[in-house]
């Protein structure tokens, strides 16, 4: 019931009332939009932006309309806990004999080697393009529970877009907007703290030029020391 006194609003609140709101501030809340973190490699042409600095595994890369590693990998600035999703965005211009080997996982650390998982797609640009799911844990080695055939789904010559999707303990894998049937769930590691990385290797000049990161992230994002 709501009462007006001298143009002051007087509300008195039933005890369902109370129980309604508080439903919709939790759903209000639950439903909040992640928040979205952008690298355009193209526009920064550096690693560093402020404080943010990506960390490569070797000296092996240069600029040119965005990023282009030769025969190395980088590991973002942050990590991140909870759920969130990794898009990374790269031209091709690749051929059935002159191909490209991209790495795309989630580290348990910077230096890797704890945990690791992602996929990996070792002949982008042929015409038998296969991505493979990969996860490594010191105590089983390197293993690859599944593969998926995406020459249909990923441009030999022009712009791709490849995501990974962590909800809870599983990660969900997208090729230029089409969902992959094959998921990879994170086994042997019980902290929720994980690096994005990304590699390129057996290219040649800008045959693979990664152009822009996006991270949407509901938890937290924590840089690296």
């Amino acid at each position: 019931m709501i009462e007006v006194t001298h143009g002051v609003i007087i509300m008195r609140f039933k005890p369902f009332l109370i129980g309604i709101i508080s439903i919709a501030i939790i759903t209000s809340l639950s439903g909040c939009k992640p928040k979205v973190w952008v690298y355009d490699f193209a526009l920064e042409s550096s690693l560093i932006r402020g404080d943010e600095e990506w960390h490569p595994n070797s000296d092996n890369y240069s600029f040119s309309s965005g990023l282009i590693l030769d025969d190395a990998g980088v590991v973002a600035p942050h990590y991140y806990n909870g759920d969130f999703s990794v898009t990374l965005d790269f031209k091709l211009d690749t051929s059935p004999s002159d191909i490209a080997y991209i790495e795309f996982l989630l580290l348990s650390y910077a230096g890797g080697m704890e945990w690791e998982g992602g996929i990996l797609i070792p002949d982008a640009g042929s015409a038998t393009s296969t991505l493979y799911l990969f996860m490594y844990t010191p105590s089983t080695g390197s293993q690859y529970p599944g593969s998926v055939p995406i020459a249909a789904l990923l441009y030999e010559i022009g712009d791709n877009t490849i995501k990974i999707d962590k909800v809870g303990d599983l990660l969900k894998f997208s090729v230029n907007g089409t969902l992959i049937a094959s998921c990879l769930l994170i086994v042997g590691y019980e902290r929720d703290s994980l690096y994005p990385y990304f590699g390129c290797f057996y290219v040649e000049a800008d045959e693979c030029v990664f152009k822009t990161v996006t991270i949407e992230y509901k938890g937290d994002q924590v840089l690296i020391d």
